[in-house]
């Protein structure tokens, strides 16, 4: 590709090469990508290309989206604001990776324009009542009811956990492996899973006789691997026969984010993230609970108490 290649026409470069997308998040940068080609269009009187997506082009628009009424913001949508900057930057980011354009530095163009700062409790995870919903919609040892315990118990993404196989569950030490072709950061890494969840993934696969490790772990009804339209489909299904209108995979991930109870370290390695803005925004700012506070006076007890036993 060129500098003067048509913007929509990279795109589609850039979905083959992110072949890992979910259909929802593909759906979105395309929604916000072909908005600003548009854009582009009106004011140029042309075609736009990839040269136009650059920091001045970028926050003309972004200030014109943020003025934009929407149904819900009359004044603007921060929200529209925050998801238009997150697509443009990510590819951008991808032709500065791809040596398709950079600046001097071999950075993407887009590198300094700012994404809009979104409320921390935007995504409130499930309460244990919509919990309580969706998993009674659906008996233990069906596809739908294991996926929703696996992500609930693991914070997986969509794609990590519709690209599972048999063999990436380790029974034995209760640990499961995101390999790297189906992370989002492309690096392998293991996820330490609840008894509990365990037990339901055997229970499943003893029910769909699925055995075999090159198996994909979760297959349809027809028993074929599920493609990312078909997991959607899933999930669709789950919201409208639990009653929970707003449940979605990264919903279940915030809710796994929110609930767990180790280290905040390995909460971050464990949930594959690298930036530590994305831990605190799916963390929702939690408090730490009150038996993981720092009492320097059980180290100075501890220290008088080895004193007087070896006076």
């Amino acid at each position: 590709m060129r500098s003067d290649t048509p913007i929509l026409t990279a795109l589609e470069s850039f979905f083959v090469s992110n072949y890992h997308l979910a259909p929802k998040t593909k759906a979105f940068y395309r929604q916000n990508i072909t908005a600003f080609a548009r854009f582009i269009s009106d004011k140029l009187g042309r075609e736009a290309v990839i040269s136009d997506l650059q920091k001045d082009y970028a926050e003309h628009y972004l200030a014109q989206v943020r003025s934009e009424p929407t149904a819900k913001y009359p004044t603007g949508s921060v929200f529209r604001v925050d998801a238009a900057a997150k697509s443009l930057k990510r590819l951008s980011s991808w032709f500065a990776e791809s040596g398709i354009q950079a600046d001097k530095l071999g950075f993407s163009l887009l590198r300094a324009v700012k994404n809009a700062k979104v409320p921390d409790n935007v995504r409130a995870a499930l309460t244990e009542e919509e919990m309580d919903a969706i998993l009674s919609a659906y008996r233990p040892g069906t596809v739908e009811y294991t996926v929703i315990v696996l992500m609930l118990g693991t914070g997986l993404r969509f794609n990590e956990a519709r690209e599972l196989l048999v063999g990436d569950v380790d029974f034995a030490n209760g640990l499961l492996t995101v390999r790297p072709e189906i992370s989002k950061s492309k690096e392998l890494r293991t996820v330490d899973v609840h008894d509990a969840v365990m037990k339901e993934l055997d229970r499943y696969l003893r029910k769909r006789h699925i055995r075999r490790p090159e198996q994909p772990l979760f297959l349809s009804d027809e028993g074929k691997p599920f493609s990312e339209d078909g997991f959607d489909k899933l999930f669709r299904r789950i919201r409208r026969e639990s009653g929970v209108a707003h449940f979605h995979a990264h919903l279940a991930r915030h809710t796994w984010a929110t609930r767990y109870k180790g280290d905040i370290l390995e909460l971050k390695r464990q949930g594959g993230w690298k930036d530590w803005k994305q831990v605190e925004r799916y963390r929702h700012g939690q408090r730490p609970a009150r038996e993981n506070l720092v009492n320097p006076l059980d180290l100075k007890r501890t220290l008088v108490n080895f004193n007087r036993a070896s006076a």
